[in-house]
Protein backbone atom coordinates (compact mmCIF):
# COMPACT_ATOMS: atom_id res chain seq x y z
CA UNK A 1 0.00 0.00 0.00
CA UNK A 2 1.53 2.61 -1.10
CA UNK A 3 -0.88 6.06 -0.51
CA UNK A 4 -4.22 6.96 1.94
CA UNK A 5 -6.46 9.36 0.38
CA UNK A 6 -8.51 11.49 3.23
CA UNK A 7 -11.92 12.97 3.10
CA UNK A 8 -11.76 16.44 4.48
CA UNK A 9 -15.19 17.57 5.80
CA UNK A 10 -16.52 14.87 8.65
CA UNK A 11 -13.15 12.98 8.53
CA UNK A 12 -10.57 15.03 9.35
CA UNK A 13 -12.40 18.23 10.27
CA UNK A 14 -15.41 18.43 13.04
CA UNK A 15 -17.56 20.97 9.85
CA UNK A 16 -21.30 18.91 10.19
CA UNK A 17 -22.53 21.98 12.55
CA UNK A 18 -21.29 25.10 10.57
CA UNK A 19 -22.13 23.03 7.27
CA UNK A 20 -25.93 22.65 8.74
CA UNK A 21 -25.56 26.06 9.85
CA UNK A 22 -25.20 27.51 6.53
CA UNK A 23 -27.97 24.19 4.98
CA UNK A 24 -30.23 26.35 7.33
CA UNK A 25 -29.69 30.32 6.41
CA UNK A 26 -30.59 29.20 2.87
CA UNK A 27 -33.96 27.39 3.99
CA UNK A 28 -36.21 30.60 3.15
CA UNK A 29 -34.76 31.56 -0.08
CA UNK A 30 -34.85 28.26 -1.41
CA UNK A 31 -38.18 26.92 0.40
CA UNK A 32 -37.44 24.04 2.41
CA UNK A 33 -38.02 23.70 6.15
CA UNK A 34 -34.82 24.06 8.86
CA UNK A 35 -32.77 21.13 10.30
CA UNK A 36 -32.77 20.63 13.77
CA UNK A 37 -31.82 16.90 14.29
CA UNK A 38 -28.18 16.16 13.25
CA UNK A 39 -29.20 12.33 13.99
CA UNK A 40 -32.05 12.58 10.68
CA UNK A 41 -29.19 14.22 8.71
CA UNK A 42 -26.40 11.29 9.80
CA UNK A 43 -28.95 8.63 8.60
CA UNK A 44 -29.50 10.35 5.26
CA UNK A 45 -27.56 10.23 2.13
CA UNK A 46 -26.84 12.78 0.30
CA UNK A 47 -29.11 11.93 -2.47
CA UNK A 48 -31.36 11.75 -0.43
CA UNK A 49 -31.39 15.03 1.57
CA UNK A 50 -30.94 17.13 -2.03
CA UNK A 51 -33.85 15.10 -3.43
CA UNK A 52 -36.25 14.50 -0.86
CA UNK A 53 -35.46 17.19 2.14
CA UNK A 54 -33.97 20.05 0.37
CA UNK A 55 -36.47 19.41 -2.86
CA UNK A 56 -33.80 20.43 -5.67
CA UNK A 57 -34.32 19.50 -8.99
CA UNK A 58 -30.98 18.85 -10.73
CA UNK A 59 -30.86 22.29 -12.60
CA UNK A 60 -31.26 24.08 -9.35
CA UNK A 61 -27.86 22.04 -7.38
CA UNK A 62 -25.58 24.74 -9.10
CA UNK A 63 -26.94 27.50 -8.03
CA UNK A 64 -27.73 26.17 -4.25
CA UNK A 65 -24.27 24.68 -4.06
CA UNK A 66 -22.31 27.81 -5.12
CA UNK A 67 -24.58 30.26 -2.10
CA UNK A 68 -24.05 27.70 0.48
CA UNK A 69 -20.06 27.51 -0.07
CA UNK A 70 -20.66 31.16 -0.36
CA UNK A 71 -22.23 31.43 3.07
CA UNK A 72 -19.91 29.04 4.72
CA UNK A 73 -16.70 30.75 3.43
CA UNK A 74 -16.57 33.63 6.41
CA UNK A 75 -16.73 31.47 9.14
CA UNK A 76 -13.96 29.14 7.51
CA UNK A 77 -11.68 30.10 10.99
CA UNK A 78 -14.40 28.01 12.75
CA UNK A 79 -13.04 24.81 11.15
CA UNK A 80 -11.35 22.45 13.40
CA UNK A 81 -9.46 19.19 13.55
CA UNK A 82 -11.09 16.24 15.09
CA UNK A 83 -9.71 15.46 18.40
CA UNK A 84 -6.50 12.64 17.35
CA UNK A 85 -6.67 13.50 13.84
CA UNK A 86 -3.27 15.65 14.06
CA UNK A 87 -1.42 12.71 16.05
CA UNK A 88 -2.53 10.25 13.31
CA UNK A 89 -1.40 11.94 10.32
CA UNK A 90 1.51 12.70 11.92
CA UNK A 91 2.25 8.79 12.77
CA UNK A 92 1.15 8.01 9.05
CA UNK A 93 2.75 10.73 7.51
CA UNK A 94 6.68 8.63 7.34
CA UNK A 95 4.36 5.24 6.04
CA UNK A 96 2.36 6.29 3.40
CA UNK A 97 1.53 9.24 0.36
CA UNK A 98 -0.89 11.27 1.77
CA UNK A 99 -3.43 13.18 0.36
CA UNK A 100 -7.22 14.69 0.59
CA UNK A 101 -9.65 14.86 -1.71
CA UNK A 102 -12.91 16.89 -0.79
CA UNK A 103 -15.60 18.94 -2.73
CA UNK A 104 -14.80 21.66 0.13
CA UNK A 105 -13.11 24.72 -1.60
CA UNK A 106 -9.25 25.39 -1.29
CA UNK A 107 -9.40 27.87 0.23
CA UNK A 108 -10.91 25.80 3.52
CA UNK A 109 -8.45 22.91 3.33
CA UNK A 110 -5.63 25.90 3.28
CA UNK A 111 -6.29 27.17 6.52
CA UNK A 112 -6.46 24.18 7.86
CA UNK A 113 -3.38 22.63 7.02
CA UNK A 114 -1.88 26.13 7.88
CA UNK A 115 -3.38 26.95 11.25
CA UNK A 116 -2.34 23.20 12.53
CA UNK A 117 1.25 23.11 10.27
CA UNK A 118 -0.27 20.18 8.58
CA UNK A 119 2.45 20.18 5.82
CA UNK A 120 1.82 16.36 5.05
CA UNK A 121 -0.16 15.73 2.12
CA UNK A 122 1.29 14.95 -1.69
CA UNK A 123 -1.50 16.72 -3.29
CA UNK A 124 -4.75 18.52 -1.92
CA UNK A 125 -7.58 18.28 -4.64
CA UNK A 126 -10.40 20.34 -3.35
CA UNK A 127 -13.70 21.93 -5.16
CA UNK A 128 -14.24 18.48 -5.94
CA UNK A 129 -18.48 17.31 -7.46
CA UNK A 130 -20.41 15.94 -4.77
CA UNK A 131 -21.19 13.07 -7.25
CA UNK A 132 -19.24 10.73 -9.60
CA UNK A 133 -16.25 10.67 -6.74
CA UNK A 134 -15.36 7.32 -8.59
CA UNK A 135 -14.04 9.55 -11.42
CA UNK A 136 -12.38 11.70 -9.33
CA UNK A 137 -10.22 9.12 -7.60
CA UNK A 138 -9.61 7.54 -10.71
CA UNK A 139 -8.22 11.34 -11.81
CA UNK A 140 -5.92 11.33 -8.84
CA UNK A 141 -4.55 7.55 -8.60
CA UNK A 142 -3.49 8.28 -12.32
CA UNK A 143 -2.05 11.57 -12.14
CA UNK A 144 0.14 10.10 -9.09
CA UNK A 145 0.83 6.64 -11.23
CA UNK A 146 -0.94 4.48 -8.54
CA UNK A 147 -3.22 1.10 -8.78
CA UNK A 148 -6.68 1.34 -6.83
CA UNK A 149 -5.14 -1.70 -4.84
CA UNK A 150 -2.20 0.57 -4.52
CA UNK A 151 -4.58 3.21 -2.48
CA UNK A 152 -6.83 3.09 0.62
CA UNK A 153 -9.63 5.90 1.35
CA UNK A 154 -10.70 7.38 4.72
CA UNK A 155 -13.92 8.72 4.51
CA UNK A 156 -17.40 9.29 6.48
CA UNK A 157 -20.32 8.96 3.87
CA UNK A 158 -22.62 5.67 1.91
CA UNK A 159 -21.16 7.47 -1.43
CA UNK A 160 -17.55 7.34 -0.92
CA UNK A 161 -18.01 3.25 -0.34
CA UNK A 162 -20.19 3.02 -3.11
CA UNK A 163 -17.46 5.04 -5.16
CA UNK A 164 -14.52 2.76 -3.77
CA UNK A 165 -16.26 -0.28 -4.85
CA UNK A 166 -16.98 0.88 -8.77
CA UNK A 167 -12.99 0.80 -8.74
CA UNK A 168 -11.75 -1.89 -6.56
CA UNK A 169 -10.13 0.52 -3.92
CA UNK A 170 -10.57 -0.44 -0.15
CA UNK A 171 -11.95 1.60 2.22
CA UNK A 172 -12.19 2.74 5.57
CA UNK A 173 -15.06 4.08 6.87
CA UNK A 174 -15.33 6.59 10.26
CA UNK A 175 -18.33 6.71 12.48
CA UNK A 176 -17.67 10.37 13.54
CA UNK A 177 -18.57 12.22 10.67
CA UNK A 178 -21.19 12.82 7.90
CA UNK A 179 -23.46 9.56 8.15
CA UNK A 180 -23.43 7.03 11.50
CA UNK A 181 -21.84 4.12 12.07
CA UNK A 182 -25.21 1.91 11.38
CA UNK A 183 -25.73 3.62 8.15
CA UNK A 184 -22.01 2.96 7.47
CA UNK A 185 -21.61 -0.56 8.87
CA UNK A 186 -24.55 -1.16 6.24
CA UNK A 187 -23.35 -0.13 3.59
CA UNK A 188 -19.70 -2.84 3.63
CA UNK A 189 -16.58 -1.16 3.68
CA UNK A 190 -13.94 -2.81 4.37
CA UNK A 191 -13.49 -1.70 7.84
CA UNK A 192 -15.21 1.15 10.07
CA UNK A 193 -13.22 2.88 12.91
CA UNK A 194 -14.60 4.71 15.74
CA UNK A 195 -11.73 6.83 16.92
CA UNK A 196 -8.50 8.31 15.07
CA UNK A 197 -6.48 6.41 17.46
CA UNK A 198 -8.29 2.85 15.99
CA UNK A 199 -8.15 4.03 12.36
CA UNK A 200 -4.49 4.25 12.70
CA UNK A 201 -4.29 1.23 13.92
CA UNK A 202 -6.29 -0.89 11.16
CA UNK A 203 -4.52 0.96 8.53
CA UNK A 204 -1.32 -0.03 10.12
CA UNK A 205 -2.12 -3.51 10.83
CA UNK A 206 -4.25 -4.42 7.17
CA UNK A 207 -2.67 -1.68 4.63
CA UNK A 208 0.75 -0.45 5.96
CA UNK A 209 2.61 -3.48 7.43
Amino acid sequence: MKAIIFDFDGTLVDSLLLGLEGVNQLADRFSYPAFEDTEYIRARGVKQLIKEDLGLRWYQFPIYLRALKKQLIPHMSKLELNEGIDEMLRALYQKAQLYVLTSNIRPAVDFVIEQYKLDLFEGVYAGTSLFKKHRKLQRLLRKHQLEAKEAVYVGDEVRDIVACRRIGMPIVSVSWGFNSAEVLAEAGPNHLAHSPAELLQILEAYYLA
